[in-house]
């Protein structure tokens, strides 16, 4: 069944991506100070899911790159206490509300990042000249990393 799933297509590409093309972007990245590491994972996610977006969806998303780097810090918080806080609220009813009051606010600023990047999402033309550009910079800046410091 799996192999049939678009989430399961993205899910892996996205994990290919990060694992193999972050690692090799981050360190060319260097010029974009502590922002170079969260930039490569985005676009090593983005390029691992690009064949099944463009087969399935007929698109890559241009401004997902950018919503992933506002969302994902605030939903990596939600995944590392949510569990905790809903096994707490389980177990002690009474505090239920207050210790899933940050998830709530997590999960409500990933929804908002998702509603305003897919209300500006550019369509075609628009969305590859963007990613024309976009790989215009990465190549600049791979360039730049190989050239010697003076």
């Amino acid at each position: 069944m799996l192999a049939w799933s678009v989430g399961f297509w993205l899910s892996v590409g996205a994990t290919a991506g990060v694992t193999i093309g972050a690692v090799h972007l981050a360190p060319r990245l260097g010029r974009l100070g502590p922002l170079a590491l969260p930039v490569a994972v985005t676009l090593g996610a983005q390029a691992g899911v690009a064949v099944p977006s463009l087969l399935v969806f007929g698109r890559l998303s241009l401004i997902g790159t950018v919503a992933n780097l506002v969302a994902v810090p605030v939903a990596g918080l939600v995944m590392l206490i949510g569990l905790p806080a809903s096994l707490l609220a389980g177990a002690v009813p009474a505090v239920g509300p207050l210790v899933m009051a940050p998830v709530g606010w997590g999960v409500w600023w990933v929804d908002a990042v998702a509603t305003v990047a897919a209300a500006v999402e550019p369509g075609p033309p628009w969305s590859w000249i963007g990613w024309l550009a976009v790989a215009v910079v990465v190549v600049a800046l791979l360039r730049a990393s190989r050239t010697p410091m003076r």
